[in-house]
């Protein structure tokens, strides 16, 4: 005759079924707007607007020293990658902001951790995949941002998390071979210089390390 009743057990894991329906829904929607936001952003040209007579912004007499950067943690991963990790890989995701959205806006001093993976280094905090976080490609990034920027200085510091002296050699390498090394500022006294020396002299890249040994 009548339909069978529903229990109130019954109906409260419907309920549950559909909001956890509904949630998902909201996710997927939510990361296309993300993801379509942040290709946009990766591929927005690395050549600013004429400084004028400006370095990084600032009076080009300041010394390095007295200079507040814009800073970021950087770990070479875009919001346009997330959609291609499986689930493991996502639940230890880092950012969603790429490297050339970080330089447009402003950022000019990047921490950047890093692991060795056989003989590849991998710029990543926690956990690592073989598909992100390659360092060749961030490097090269950083070159083209100063040869199209000639205004700008950059600063690299560097976090290994083990075998420093390895990993040292390693980004030594690595900035030979994305002709980053062509802007490299070696120090020769212990007193900062003025940041215009740094753009007159082609010095633009400022290298860091957070562990002992040469870099």
């Amino acid at each position: 005759m009548g339909g069978k009743l529903t229990t109130p057990e019954q109906g409260g894991r419907t309920l549950c079924v559909l909001y956890m329906m509904l949630v998902a829904v909201f996710l997927l929607v939510a990361s296309a707007l993300v993801v379509s936001d942040a290709e946009a952003s990766c591929r927005a040209p690395l050549q600013l607007a004429s400084p004028g007579d400006t370095c990084n912004g600032h009076a080009c007499t300041a010394e390095v020293s007295d200079i507040t950067f814009q800073n970021g943690n950087c770990s070479d991963r875009s919001a346009l990658e997330y959609c291609y990790l499986d689930v493991k890989e996502r639940l230890f995701y880092e950012q969603d902001v790429c490297l050339q959205s970080e330089l447009t806006k402003g950022v000019r001093v990047f921490f950047v951790e890093v692991h060795l993976q056989g003989h590849h280094l991998r710029a990543c905090h926690r956990w690592c995949t073989a598909r992100l976080g390659g360092v060749e490609d961030m490097l090269s990034t950083f070159t083209e941002f100063l040869r199209l920027n000639p205004r700008e200085v950059l600063i690299l510091w560097w976090f290994p998390a083990e075998d420093s002296q390895r990993i040292h050699s390693e980004i030594r390498r690595l900035y030979v071979k994305t002709g980053l090394a062509h802007f490299e500022f070696v120090p020769t006294q212990s007193k900062w210089p003025a940041i215009g020396e740094l753009v007159r002299g082609d010095t633009r890249l400022v290298s860091l390390s957070d562990a002992p040994g040469a870099l």
